[in-house]
């Protein structure tokens, strides 16, 4: 006998064009940096003030508030910004991110993609952030004016 799966469907929307032509994209004032630490180390305080963690074999990654990683004596890797795509995609939505990460390849700017339950969250060069979202703004005018919309 198979087990029965417990877990929910997922929930967001699926459909690209309709993800593509309803991000808002939201700019965050805060200028974050990366940040590794060993998997045994670190210091608490600095951890729960990230914005995001990954733990991986060769280190903590903490995405952190610049001024908070060079305070607390981090080596901080870049400078970056957040933008927030503000729609609720599903998790399993196909080709969302690649559509964005493809759009600011096209200009040069990388895309440091996260996905939370209810966002994505895309880090791009602080220096570049105007750039992204002008970027955005073509991708989503491009989707809104496709027709059926």
């Amino acid at each position: 006998m198979r087990a029965q799966s417990t877990t929910k469907p997922l929930p967001g929307s699926r459909d690209l064009q309709h993800l593509l032509g309803s991000i808002t994209p939201v700019l965050s004032p805060t200028r974050y940096t990366y940040c590794t630490v060993p998997l045994d180390e670190g210091d608490p305080v600095i951890e729960s003030q990230a914005v995001a963690t990954f733990l991986e074999v060769e280190g903590k990654t903490l995405v952190v508030e610049f001024e908070a990683a060079v305070t607390a004596g981090l080596e901080a890797v870049g400078e970056w910004a957040m933008l927030t795509m503000k729609v609720h995609s599903s998790l399993d939505a196909v080709g969302f991110i690649a559509a964005i990460a493809s759009a600011l390849a096209e200009q040069r700017i990388s895309a440091n993609v996260m996905s939370g339950f209810f966002h994505d969250h895309v880090f791009v060069q602080w220096s570049r952030r105007h750039d992204a979202i002008a970027v955005l703004e073509a991708l989503i005018a491009r989707y809104r004016s496709v027709p059926g919309r």
